[in-house]
Order: C-alpha cells, then structure tokens, then sequence
C-alpha cells in the first residue's frame, strides 16, 4: 500500500476494506505493522485476498466495509447481564 501517513501502526486484528471488481472485501490484518517514512507498507492479511486490488484502490482503514449477505445468530441476540447485547453473525460474500 501507498500514500499512507508515516509511523501509522496498523494493529493485528485490524479490519480493513478495499473494493475489487467493484465489490468490497474486508480483511483483517495478520500482525502489527508500521507504515514506512515513505508512505508505504507491505501489510499481511490474515487471509489471502481473492484478486488483487486494482493499482491506485482506495483503502478503507477508518471505516472498513464488506458486502453481503449476513445471517444473525439468534442466541446472540440476549440481552447480558452488563446490558449488552454482542452480535454475531455470519457473513457470505456476495457473487
């Protein structure tokens, strides 16, 4: 990646997005990472992506996205005792 701020850290576990074929992909990232003074940073994703991105892609760090179609767990949906309610879910890409 390019064109990013010198000395960001990207942390493990991060999610970041980017579109290819027009369609977003979210991936999180493999292990902490620093962007080079230059700008640039070869970042390991946790899984392979299916293509790659086109040259000049916009990334999504701030706010990642991905498109799909997401299935609720439903015993996720209770309410805990702290007043929480921690979503699961699972998200199939669309084709």
């Amino acid at each position: 990646m390019k064109g990013l701020t010198p000395a960001y850290a990207f942390r493990k576990g991060q999610w970041i997005s980017f579109p290819v074929l027009g369609q977003l992909f979210a991936y999180k990232v493999r292990t902490a990472t620093v962007v080079e003074s230059d700008g640039t940073v070869a970042l390991p994703l946790l899984t392979l992506s299916r293509l790659p991105p086109a040259n000049n892609a916009v990334v999504d760090v701030a706010e990642p996205k991905a498109e799909g179609f997401a299935t609720v767990d439903t015993s996720s949906l209770q309410v805990s005792v702290d007043r929480l309610v921690r979503l699961r879910f699972t998200l199939e890409e669309r084709e």
